[in-house]
Order: C-alpha cells, then structure tokens, then sequence
C-alpha cells in the first residue's frame, strides 16, 4: 500500500545483512548486534516490548542502548525511564502508535449503531483484565468483556460497534506505567469514550480535563460521573477530545512520521 519494500527477517540471519536498515521489534534481540551494525546496517529498534524483559530497555546494560541509530518508545513516560538509568548516543523518538487499521476500517465501512444508552466494554485480552476491579466496576453498570484472543480479532471487532465506553482495568503492574495506550486509541476510533486510570503516560495523548480519568485509584467516582453525564455536554465535548486522539494518532500520521524517519537513514 505505501510502497516501501520490506523483507521479513525471521528466516535471514541479520549478520548477513549489510547497507540495509534493519527493525528490531517484540523482544528479540540478537547478542551480535554491534556486528550487525558493523556490516554498514542502520538499525532501529521499537522498545514497547522489551522493557517488560530483564535484559531489556530498562537493564543499565541493554545492549541496544548506544548501538542502535534510533530507538523508539510508544510514550515519553517509558523513555525518561529509560534516560534517567543510564544516558545513550542512540537518537531516541517518541512513537505513540495507533488504532488497529482493521478497526479503523470497519467503522469507514459501517456506522455506529445508535445506542439509546450507556453501553460499556473491556476488550482486551482477560490476562490484561483485574477481576477484582470488574467486580467492583460492575457495581455501578455493567461492563462486557469481549473475549479476545490471538485468533479471533476479526470476529469480535464488529462488536464494538454497539458500545460508547470502553474500560481499561488493568491489575497493578509497574508495567503499566510504560505500556502503549492501544485502549485509548481504539476507543478513539471506535467513537467512544474511555473510562482510564490517570497517569502520565496516559496524560500525554488525554487532556488533564478528560472527564473520565480515574484518579487516586478511586474507579467509583469516574463511573459515577460517566453514567450521570452520558448525553450531556459533558460527554459531548469528551468525545470531541476523543476525536483529537483519532486524527493525531492515525494510522495514516504513523506511517508518515515512520517513513520520514527511514528516509533519513537512507
């Protein structure tokens, strides 16, 4: 579609590589890296999941820290982490992400279903979901948890469809203080709210005003107030901040950033 020629390297040994740009993603991470880089390679590596693994972005001796010519985090959160351990030569960039284009897609194809109320959903994978938090959500209305997993994406997408809040209720983790907002983005293409706990990862793509912020770990109020406020100006204008998130962080305002990026290693 973009026209940009990629080879996947799961079956190509990197160090054969040479004058290519080469991007690391997931969590592995070849020991021979720096003769990777020594074959002329420019290497990228996206750290959204590795900083979860002991030798990862977070480990003082990462063995990508100053080999790499870019490093990209999917929030400025994870990277001041990263810098405050230990400074890098690698250029580093901020690359939020974006909103599965397969949802993206489906809410082109087809509207939103008129929804004559509140209607809320978790959709996630369950090992993502507090089943202590849900219990104690489901006190003020009821939440659906779509049941993701590796293989029915598809099937459930369309689900979303019929809902105009999501929730993220995520158990407490250190993690979760780096991870990539995924929830935020898809409740934004999904023309919804989102009920989110406050953080400073999530107040990099979420205005402080954002009425459904759950603050000081007090998830009654912000579900309290989300059900008052549905269809009031209130909710009305959290949309229009929900929007802003959908044009800025679209799939299409990705790409771009990402193939200005190669294009300067080229």
């Amino acid at each position: 579609m973009l026209k940009v020629k990629a080879y996947s390297g799961w079956n190509v040994p990197p160090e054969d590589l040479k004058n290519s740009i080469l991007v690391f993603v997931k969590r592995g991470m070849p020991a021979s890296i720096k003769k990777i880089k020594a074959n002329g390679n420019r290497i990228i590596i996206d750290m959204q999941d590795n900083f979860i693994e002991n030798d990862g972005a977070l480990n003082p001796n990462f063995i990508g820290r100053d080999v790499a010519d870019y490093l990209l985090f999917p929030n400025q959160a994870l990277l001041d982490k990263f810098l405050s351990i230990k400074p890098t030569t690698s250029k580093c960039l901020v690359f939020h992400g974006f909103c599965d284009p397969v949802i993206s897609a489906i809410f082109k194809k087809k509207k939103k279903s008129f929804l004559p109320g509140l209607r809320c959903c978790y959709f996630g994978f369950k090992f993502n979901l507090s089943l202590d938090k849900i219990g104690q959500a489901e006190k003020i209305f009821k939440i659906e948890v779509i049941p993701l997993t590796e293989s029915n994406f598809n099937q459930w997408v369309e689900q979303l469809r019929h809902f105009n809040l999501h929730i993220d209720l995520r158990p407490v983790s250190e993690d979760n203080l780096y991870k990539p907002l995924t929830k935020v983005s898809i409740a934004a293409e999904c023309r919804s709210n989102i009920l989110i706990e406050k953080s400073a990862r999530v107040l990099e793509m979420l205005p402080e005003d954002y009425p459904y912020l759950i603050e000081n770990n007090d998830l009654e109020t912000a579900m309290r107030r989300a059900k008052e406020t549905y269809g009031t100006p209130v909710w009305d204008r959290a949309l229009e901040m929900m929007a802003d998130v959908r044009e800025k962080y679209s799939f299409s305002n990705h790409m771009q950033k990402f193939i200005g990026l190669l294009q300067s290693l080229s």
